[in-house]
């Protein structure tokens, strides 16, 4: 979203110096289209190492197949009624802090995307003076942009996003309105520069536009005024229209009834400093005005608290933690024997931020926790989440199950495993069988949710006074195995639907996500056909049902992981028949394959995870990930560079 408002606001500027508003077609305009396209095409050139990779993956993904859908996109606006805290730091509540009410409401129900939105008065100031009393005349391009990037910052709270949406396509693919706050910030920026140049400038046409800078001051300063007398002598002229509205909206995990009267106290706390720069503006425009000694010394002091407040505001909302935040091991891996790397852990636990008063579990108490006693409570609340092994796993060495991102970057198919779980959550069993299908051994859940699939190890610890439990996923299976039958289903939810099954075979039998046919079918000689084919499940000239006419089942193989590392693994297999290697690592069209040195088909099994074939004997197989396009981009991105430094030595 930055790259393609950047790429738009530069495209106006050019306009805006060198084009015709008389006659949109005329030549230079055409010229200056051209020039840009071809500059883009240079710019996409030069970034093709990164931008055909991430290309690829986006073809890929929900979002490239699909989009996003305009509340998607929209979602994490800047809401029109936080611009208070633009020039009042905190005045919803600290971002960092245990969230308000009002923070959790302005957030789109949510963290704050940006802990700090503050600039100050002061900037906003000197920028209005740069935009009524500058001489440069890019100034009006400037404020102009500023708006309507700011317009666009309010997403889903105005129809101006809207119409972005369906006028320019590749909104469809970008998320988080509020990100264009930072183009707005750069532009007011600018606008200030040229204000204290303007202010401090002897031939600043006071005379003649005093009014432009003055009129607004005057006009802010009556409102302020206005609203706190209202909140100090008629507060229920606030509070009660707030809190019919906030009543409107629903149910929500704070007090309503609280959020009326802190809203009423933050305007008294907060409203008279306004005042007082509002005021402090007036005169110290006066003082330019009637040229005074005081005047011009004033004014860089002025700049000087800007920038005093700039610091300290917003170096307070970028707290670090301590190191022994990053090192601390939560109680909980001392019930995980099996080593890293073979197994995978699911949390339940809701991840919430905000006070619950419904659910204990919100309530976090880490004052006998050396590690985590001098935490912010958004860091405890981070803090609480890892000892779930909710968030930040890898920090402890063991791998969650499907985490998928929000940012819809995953493809497809592998959503569809959500999806089911969301609609099978009902029945437990197959949830836990599901889950265990995916490698999945250890289930933290917040409160007893028994099953015949799962057997219970113990209590976790969660900060909280109520405990989550721990339980063992009996449908388990192991991150690598020998499939000596395979199915073929193009069809997510019958795969998903048989994987779920308790009496399923999951241990001797792929799901191969292709038609039957495509790939080598496998089976047990001494099986019996004798299950029908379910919709969407196919079996292929030599599959057929698992069960037995009679004995114990012998396995196709054995197979381990000899190593591993993110880019590669290597697995040792022994096969005493044709059969499939199965890998519960997610499948990505990058994974390449190779057994005993030879290329070979990776194919997506078991809905998101890898399988390759092999014949029967001792074979070393090893899946190495190369990303598609990143070659080729290298290739690319270095000579367009090449190219552009040849072109800059000979002109």
């Amino acid at each position: 979203m930055t790259m393609l408002a950047t790429f738009g606001l530069s495209f106006a500027y050019a306009l805006y110096q060198r084009g015709t508003l008389n006659k949109l077609w005329s030549k230079p305009n055409l010229r200056l289209l051209a020039i840009f396209f071809l500059v883009g095409c240079g710019m996409l050139l030069l970034c093709a190492v990164q931008f055909l990779p991430a290309s690829d993956l986006l073809s890929h993904s929900r979002r490239g197949v699909q989009g996003l859908r305009f509340r998607e996109t929209a979602n994490w606006a800047l809401n029109p009624f936080s611009l208070p805290e633009i020039v009042i730091p905190d005045f919803f509540g600290s971002g960092i802090a245990s969230p308000t009410g009002w923070l959790w409401l302005m957030s789109d129900r949510n963290v704050p995307y940006f802990l700090s939105v503050f600039l100050g008065f002061v900037p906003l100031y000197f920028a209005l003076g740069g935009w009524r009393l500058g001489t440069d005349r890019r100034r009006h391009f400037v404020a102009g942009a500023a708006g309507i990037f700011l317009l666009f910052c309010f997403g889903h709270f105005t129809p101006v996003f809207a119409l972005g949406y369906l006028l320019l396509p590749p909104l469809m693919f970008v998320r988080y309105p509020i990100k264009l706050l930072v183009l707005v910030t750069f532009l007011v920026a600018l606008l200030a520069g040229w204000g204290l140049d303007a202010l401090r400038s002897a031939a600043c046409p006071w005379r003649a536009h005093r009014r432009r800078l003055v009129l607004p001051l005057q006009i802010l300063l009556g409102c302020v005024v206005i609203v706190l007398a209202m909140a100090w002598i008629v507060p229920g002229l606030i509070a009660s229209p707030t809190r019919w509205a906030l009543h409107a909206l629903g149910e929500t995990p704070f007090n309503l009834d609280q959020m009326p009267n802190f809203l009423n106290a933050m305007l008294r706390l907060q409203l008279p400093g306004l005042a007082g720069f509002c005021l402090g503006g007036l005169v110290l425009a006066s003082g330019l005005e009637q040229g005074k000694k005081w005047a011009c010394p004033g004014l860089y002091a002025f700049a000087l608290l800007a920038m005093a407040q700039l610091v300290l505001v917003n170096s307070g909302a970028n707290p670090t933690v301590p190191k022994s935040f990053l090192t601390y091991r939560p109680p909980v891996l001392a019930e995980f024997k099996d080593p890293p790397g073979t197994y995978r852990v699911t949390s339940f636990w809701p991840i919430t931020l905000t006070p619950d008063t419904k659910n204990l579990q919100t309530y976090i108490n880490f004052q006998s926790i050396p590690e985590a006693a001098e935490l912010a409570p958004i860091a405890q609340g981070a803090f609480q989440a890892r000892l779930q092994l909710a968030t930040g796993s890898m920090l402890n060495q063991v791998e969650g199950s499907i985490n998928l991102d929000l940012e819809r970057s995953l493809p497809p198919y592998l959503y569809d495993v959500e999806i089911y779980l969301s609609r099978e959550a009902s029945d437990p069993l197959r949830a836990d069988c599901l889950l265990g299908r995916t490698n999945v051994k250890y289930i933290i859940r917040p409160t007893p949710a028994d099953s015949t699939a799962t057997r219970l190890i113990g209590d976790v610890f969660n900060g909280s006074p109520l405990p989550s439990r721990l339980y063992e996923d009996l449908c388990f299976v192991p991150r690598t195995y020998v499939a000596g039958n395979s199915l073929f289903s193009t069809n997510s939810f019958e795969t998903l639907n048989l994987l779920a099954a308790r009496d399923f075979d999951a241990l001797n039998t792929v799901i191969l996500a292709a038609p039957a046919g495509s790939a080598p079918a496998v089976s047990d000689p001494r099986a019996l056909a004798v299950i029908p084919a379910k919709a969407g499940i196919h079996r292929g000239p030599a599959d057929v049902d698992h069960r037995l006419r009679g004995g114990d089942y012998t396995a196709a193989g054995q197979v381990e992981v000899t190593h591993r590392d993110p880019n590669s693994v290597t697995l040792q297999a022994q096969l005493s028949r044709p059969a499939y290697v199965v890998l519960l690592d997610r499948y990505d069209p990058s994974w390449q394959a190779t057994i005993d040195g030879r290329e070979t088909t990776v194919w997506r099994a078991n809905q998101t995870f890898r399988a390759v074939y092999a014949e029967a004997g001792r074979h070393e197989i090893r899946f190495d990930y190369r990303q598609r396009g990143l070659r080729g981009g290298l290739i690319v991105s270095l000579v367009t560079l090449a190219a552009l430094i040849a072109l800059y030595f000979k002109r």
